[in-house]
């Protein structure tokens, strides 16, 4: 099996940023492509910060500052002559959007960050991270 391409989801966290450079150094081993996405959780939209725009309006600039804030960063760790590096910023509930993307694309594998949460958070909403790597078509490996 070879790996062509390796799917970083990113979050702006610390442990997203070793994973997009464990990434990094993976794909140059394997001669793979990097795919870097963050997600525009629509549960998180907030209309009344933007009730003079209209709703495409609030996305594209809300996606603007994703790329800006989350991605960018991100991208700026992919050395100059590293790995071939593509982005994109995907819709809806964090979860659910990345698998959707797993499944539509089906990358060799995902690198992601193990965010830290509280314990009650974890109850409560459990980890995105663990549920991919239950549920993922493709392998997972998670950099804490």
């Amino acid at each position: 099996m070879t790996i062509q391409t390796i799917l970083i989801p990113v979050d702006g966290s610390e442990p997203s940023a070793r994973a997009v450079d464990f990434a990094i150094m993976l794909a140059g081993a394997l001669g793979a492509e990097l795919e870097l996405v963050t997600v525009m959780d629509l549960g998180q939209l907030d209309f009344f910060d933007s009730m003079e725009q209209t709703l495409e309006q609030h996305l594209s600039d809300w996606e603007s500052k994703l790329r800006r804030d989350i991605i960018q960063p991100a991208l700026d760790r992919v050395p100059s002559g590293g790995p071939a590096t593509s982005t994109k910023v995907l819709r809806g509930a964090v979860y659910k959007a990345l698998l959707k993307h797993i499944t539509a694309t089906q990358p060799g594998m995902v690198v992601m960050g193990r965010t830290s949460r509280t314990a009650m958070n974890r109850i409560l909403h459990g980890s995105v991270s663990r549920r991919l790597s239950g549920s993922s078509p493709v392998p997972v490996t998670l950099v804490g």
